[in-house]
């Protein structure tokens, strides 16, 4: 009777308080505890962690996913909604893409975000705040000019984030760099028609729609800006559109 009464006491007490940290990860310093039954509301989502503020006094901090889920504060569906979320988060995507300049391309795009965290949190948290949005992934993309024998090609590596979703559409950015290369009579990367490989950043922007489960399509706004070099047209600047066709690995 005494044990039962000792774990019923002790099931309690470690239910009593949920703890707080200074970021998304247990080696940060605990911030705080507050009650367990506290209203709170959810800031932030990051992988298992949620920024946590209370309505009572203000206070903000983080913790996991579970223990909202335990505390009361989850409900067990939107806690697999959660989970669903974070398990969509770790897969590797293809896309294949046209593109109005005449050109089509190949893209793979690798999570980033949870492999930063997993192994440098502290380090993570500082670099990830500074880039926007959620779903951060590093990928390689590359464009073919489809010109036959006066063919320009690109590949870039950058980064991609999301930074906006409602119901089935979502907004994403990137920013990258990489090498045009242009061939033997394409204007593309320089005016002389010279064959010639120039450095190059690029930044875009999709809106994506969930069109299966594992399919999305997307329309991109793109550009890319070639960068110094001698003569030629090493400063040109290209945007485009594309339409591009997203595929879960």
């Amino acid at each position: 009777m005494l044990v039962v009464l000792f774990l019923s006491l002790a099931s309690a007490v470690s239910q009593a308080s949920l703890t707080l940290y200074h970021g998304p990860h247990e080696d940060f310093l605990i911030k705080t505890q507050i009650a367990s039954k506290q209203p709170l509301s959810i800031l932030v989502l990051q992988d298992r962690w949620a920024l946590v503020q209370s309505q009572k006094d203000g206070t903000q901090g983080w913790t996991t996913l579970p223990a909202l889920y335990n505390n009361g504060y989850l409900t067990h569906p939107e806690y697999l909604v959660y989970k669903q979320q974070q398990a969509d988060d770790d897969d590797r995507e293809l896309e294949w893409f046209w593109q109005s300049e005449q050109a089509i391309g190949l893209g793979v795009r690798f999570p980033f975000e949870n492999w930063l965290r997993e192994r440098w949190p502290k380090t993570a948290a500082e670099v990830l705040s500074i880039w926007p949005g959620d779903q951060q992934q590093w990928l390689i993309r590359y464009h073919r000019g489809n010109q036959g024998e006066e063919a320009w090609h690109s590949i870039q590596t950058g980064f991609d984030s999301r930074i906006a979703q409602w119901r089935g559409w979502a907004s994403h950015v990137y920013l990258g760099g990489g090498l045009g290369i242009n061939e033997l009579l394409s204007h593309h990367w320089d005016d002389l028609g010279a064959s010639r490989t120039v450095p190059l950043i690029g930044a875009a922007m999709d809106v994506r729609y969930g069109l299966l489960p594992r399919l999305d399509v997307a329309l991109r706004i793109e550009t890319s800006q070639a960068m110094g070099g001698d003569g030629g047209n090493s400063d040109a600047m290209h945007s485009a559109v594309s339409v591009v066709w997203i595929l879960d690995l």
